[in-house]
């Protein structure tokens, strides 16, 4: 059973249970757009107590604002009491707020108009009380009531206005953007860094992200997050960015990141994952990229090559480097890759199955005991093999005994 049949059913038993029930939000946007969507949220006029009542398998992530999670097939759904918010006090969520209201009311504490429609799984309605099917229409992002006071209610909302506009390839409101730009600087602290990386990975999934990150550079909102940008101009970042476009969806955000920032900044560069609180495995792209831009490749010896051809992260990492590359530059370098990683294969192929041609065991047989020496005198077998392309075992050997083992 797919999750809009599942999501159908919670909706037939919380009618047949007396409440009404309907799709809400991005599911019935992304409808009206003709677009696929498994993620259905549903609204209903039933209290949490009344909806785990029906669902036994359910977690409370909410309940005080009238949200629960219901687990149902091989889906969740989040089914969330019609509500009105009445008060915020730190830009991001309601400290109260008023449950069993109305479709109508609950529409109109929701952030944009083409996201706050509802849809009647029975009798196929729309129910839109704001405007949402007009701003479809005319591609228009804008937000329910006063955009002053939907941002400085939540204001992660001004980032998401940037993100749905250059998702589907529509415009912001006028009236909308000025409020951005003016309350743009007031997006941090009320939203946690690790909420506008998140964002940021959203944004990463459409095809217009560099588009996105100049929208948020044209409204301010880059320099609110990353203070060292104030001050560049729209000319400066079009050149950071140059290429970028043409990067595949295998790029990891972190990486588009860090081409904000100039060459000079790489102390920030370096540790960029630390200040968005994301993973070590964007730490790790970092660090690769970092390798691989301040450094020629051809300075590197065979055994320094083997090592990054051998690292996952150094094909992406080799993707954003070239992308910022003329084309003629570009073929060059791809053309030595190929080259490069051909002749170097048997080499790569150890180093990833970690499995060396010389092994402790080889060493220990001619008396080297464990140790710090025994390892460095590994790395150095390692190292004699790769740059004199040794494939046997008595040749690495034979070299070893010339350079470090006495008779």
């Amino acid at each position: 059973m797919d999750a809009l049949k599942c999501a159908q059913e919670i909706c037939e038993a919380l009618r047949n249970a007396g409440y009404i029930a309907y799709f809400a939000g991005g599911w019935v946007r992304d409808f009206l757009l003709g677009i696929t969507s498994s993620d259905i949220d549903i609204a209903t006029d039933a209290l949490p107590e009344e909806i785990v009542k029906l669902f036994p398998h359910h977690v409370l992530i909410g309940a005080q604002f009238g949200v629960v999670l219901v687990l149902y097939g091989n889906y969740q759904f989040e089914v969330a009491s019609f509500r009105q918010d009445m008060h915020y006090i730190d830009g991001r969520k309601p400290t109260q707020v008023l449950l069993k209201s109305t479709p109508k009311e609950d529409a109109f504490r929701r952030d944009f108009t083409i996201n706050g429609m509802f849809f009647n799984p029975e009798t196929q309605e729309i129910y839109d009380f704001i405007g949402g099917k007009e701003d479809l229409k005319k591609k228009i992002i804008r937000t329910i009531g006063k955009p002053e006071e939907r941002f400085q209610e939540d204001r992660l909302r001004m980032l998401r206005a940037v993100r749905f506009a250059y998702r589907f390839g529509f415009t912001i409101d006028e009236a909308t953007k000025k409020a951005i730009s003016l309350l743009s600087g007031s997006l941090l602290p009320a939203v946690s860094i690790e909420r506008v990386y998140q964002e940021f990975c959203k944004m990463r999934e459409g095809q217009n992200f560099k588009e996105a990150l100049l929208e948020l550079q044209h409204l301010h909102l880059l320099e609110a997050i990353f203070p060292s940008l104030q001050g560049i101009s729209s000319e400066a970042m079009e050149e950071r960015l140059y290429g970028i476009e043409k990067l595949s969806t295998r790029v990891p955000t972190i990486l588009f990141l860090i081409q904000l920032f100039d060459t000079s900044e790489t102390k920030f560069i370096e540790t960029l994952h630390l200040y968005l609180r994301s993973s070590k495995e964007d730490g790790k792209w970092i660090e690769t990229y970092l390798k691989l831009k301040q450094r020629s490749l051809k300075s590197y010896d065979r055994y320094e090559l083997s090592h990054l051809l051998s690292d996952h992260h150094f094909e992406i990492a080799f993707e954003v480097l070239t992308a910022k590359m003329t084309l003629e530059e570009s073929m060059e370098w791809h053309n030595w890759y190929i080259q490069t990683l051909h002749d170097l294969a048997f080499f790569v192929h150890l180093i990833r199955k970690k499995e060396p041609l010389i092994k402790a065991a080889d060493l220990q047989a001619l008396g080297i005991p464990p140790g710090k020496e025994m390892g460095r005198l590994l790395e150095k077998a390692e190292r004699l093999s790769i740059n004199l392309n040794l494939k046997e075992k008595e040749k690495i050997l034979e070299k070893l005994r010339e350079h470090d083992l006495k008779p």
